[in-house]
């Protein structure tokens, strides 16, 4: 039985612990990610959801990279540009779909508008034509 614990290869602590290594993050400029960040910040991913994932720079050294790279620190203001820019579109547009449906739809008419309409006052002999009118001004 010990020669064939012996001849098993010897086991890290690791492979004990059924870890994986993680990918260290890339410190190093790589202008490839750079710009597969960038892409991806375009798109509309979020700077730090596409920093977080295994493989990619931190926020400072992405940060660093940009002051570095001045093709790429232009190619990412210019799209953070167009998301602000289509943020703010997208929130005008919304401030005037709340505005629209807002208005009112229907206005109900005057009296003085409608007298004509109905002819005259439903208002008998016996009754009263100022209660009629405070009646319909209630109304």
């Amino acid at each position: 039985m010990n020669q064939d614990h012996a001849s098993a290869p010897p086991q890290t602590a690791e492979t004990m612990l059924n870890i994986q290594a993680t990918p260290a993050r890339p410190t190093a400029y790589d202008k490839a990610i750079a710009f597969k960040i960038c892409d991806r910040f375009g798109n509309g991913e979020s700077l730090e959801a596409i920093l977080a994932e295994p493989g990619m720079p931190d926020e400072h050294t992405f940060s660093r990279w940009l002051d570095e790279d001045s093709e790429v620190a232009r190619q990412f203001r210019i799209k953070e540009q167009v998301l602000e820019i289509l943020a703010e579109q997208k929130m005008a547009m919304e401030a005037k779909e709340r505005e629209k449906r807002s208005e009112v739809k229907y206005r109900a008419r005057r009296w003085t508008e409608m007298y004509p309409l109905i002819g005259l006052r439903p208002v008998l002999s016996t009754e009263s034509e100022q209660a009629y009118t405070e009646s319909a001004h209630r109304l």
